[in-house]
């Protein structure tokens, strides 16, 4: 003879409350990977721009990075928009925000290769790999006339740059693109 055990060990109503239970854990647990990647975006990515946050730490490795694995020459460069707080103030700061995403998208379609990080304000820094000083002097000039021919001159832009030989030598780059980047004003005054 066959003993049966016949002892239920929860009632119907609590297998579906405890279905309840996990289907709502579930979605809990959905909501909260969600909300993770939006902080880990933001974190990373400035939400007015799109483009990078500037950190140094991220920086130093993929200049790191490109400089040990790369053929070509790497750069470094600072871009300011001129006129932009007269433009801020005259159209508002909706305007002004469209603007800088525009220059923003501007840098990423004409540096798809590089890294673009917003430095603040209206500077934005980017790393990319070029081919040689004269090809970038003429890159450079081609940028400013592309940019003025779709926005006219009521903001244009001033830029540095300069040759990445080594990681180490980043923060006397970037004086050195922030000096080219005045000096780049100044001429148009």
């Amino acid at each position: 003879m066959k003993k049966t055990c016949s002892t239920k060990l929860f009632s119907v109503e609590q297998v579906k409350h405890l279905i309840d239970v996990i289907s709502e854990e579930m979605g809990l647990l959905e909501k909260n990977d969600e909300m993770i990647e939006r902080l880990k975006y933001k974190a990373f990515f400035d939400e007015k721009t799109g483009v990078l946050r500037y950190d140094e730490t991220s920086l130093f490795a993929y200049i790191k990075k490109q400089i040990k694995s790369s053929t070509q020459t790497l750069y470094y460069f600072r871009f300011d928009l001129d006129g932009f707080s007269f433009y801020n103030k005259t159209h508002g700061h909706r305007k002004g925000d469209f603007l800088l995403k525009e220059f923003a998208w501007f840098l990423m379609e004409v540096f798809s290769r590089g890294r673009i990080y917003r430095y603040g304000g209206d500077e934005f820094d980017v790393v990319s790999l070029m081919d040689g000083v004269a090809v970038v002097a003429s890159f450079v000039e081609d940028l400013k006339k592309r940019w003025i021919k779709a926005h006219g001159k009521t903001v244009s832009f001033s830029c540095g740059y300069e040759r990445i030989r080594k990681e180490s030598e980043l923060k006397l780059i970037q004086d050195i693109c922030d000096q080219l980047l005045f000096k780049d004003k100044r001429q148009k005054t």
